[in-house]
């Protein structure tokens, strides 16, 4: 029964190559697998008889190559040797992995794997059984040249931006202290370098640009907790330049009525937490 089962598992593997490679019809194929399948327990005239009637049904160009891998089956129907009935099966389905897949290297390769873990098994039926094979929609030969996909995000400096251009661009914290840095703001010529970069940093949008100025920001920036102060507009912004932009505040102000603020609760006093501060 363990060669049986290997043999139907890798007969349905041949005749559905063969199908596809050669044009066989289905029902040519069905009548194909039941020749296998009643073939055992049958008398050889009758398992002969519905091997030649399966061939028949066969397009002519595959008959050969359906005789031929036949014939290699029922050589090995008599045996018990794993190795054999593994060789047998290995070798029916090789030539047409050969003939029908243009990335037949990788397919041999991975039979042949497969070939040399079932050939090491006493009990073909189990081994079978657990092995899970891909189905053709997440495998990885049908799947496509990737491409670039069309959103997603740059991170750049100011610096680094200089002669390139982005459909949006995001100009995050124009704020004093950062645009300017506070820390070119010992020098007329420091404030004038910063001046430029932001006008670069401005220009580098072709059709939206976005601004954000926080209201607050934190004393550390990588302190957990950090306390945060009110945080000023770059001086870059001026009237003039504000008033060509559209202005969106993110804050959200939820009003609190009188009628829900929380009720007080009746105070409780414990004793004995009062005697181990004492």
């Amino acid at each position: 029964m363990c060669g049986i089962c290997w043999r139907a598992s890798a007969w349905c593997s041949i005749q559905r190559t063969r199908c596809r490679g050669t044009g066989s019809s289905p029902a040519t194929v069905r009548s194909a697998r039941r020749v296998r399948e009643s073939s055992h327990g049958s008398s050889p005239t009758g398992g002969a008889d519905r091997t030649a009637e399966a061939v028949a049904a066969a397009p002519a160009k595959a008959r050969t190559g359906l005789t031929s891998t036949l014939s290699r089956l029922d050589t090995v129907d008599s045996t018990t040797a794993v190795p054999e009935l593994v060789e047998a099966c290995r070798g029916a389905v090789d030539p047409l992995l050969r003939a029908h897949y243009p990335d037949w290297h990788r397919r041999v390769t991975e039979v042949d794997g497969i070939a040399q873990a079932a050939a090491q098994q006493s009990d073909l039926r189990a081994f079978v059984s657990e092995q899970a094979i891909d189905p053709v929609s997440v495998a990885g030969d049908w799947a496509k040249q990737p491409h670039l996909d069309e959103d997603w995000l740059t991170l750049s400096t100011i610096h680094s931006a200089k002669g390139l251009e982005w459909d949006v661009v995001h100009l995050l914290r124009a704020n004093d202290g950062a645009m300017p840095s506070d820390m070119a703001l010992t020098s007329p010529a420091g404030l004038a370098e910063e001046e430029r970069l932001f006008y670069v940093a401005l220009t580098r949008a072709r059709d939206t640009l976005d601004v954000y100025v926080p209201s607050q920001l934190p004393t550390h920036p990588t302190a957990f907790l950090a306390k945060h102060v009110a945080a000023k507009p770059s001086r870059f912004l001026a009237e003039a330049a504000r008033g060509l932009m559209e202005a969106v505040s993110t804050a959200t102000v939820i009003p609190v009525s009188a009628g829900t603020a929380p009720v007080a609760g009746p105070r409780v006093r414990m004793d004995a937490f009062d005697e181990l501060f004492a």
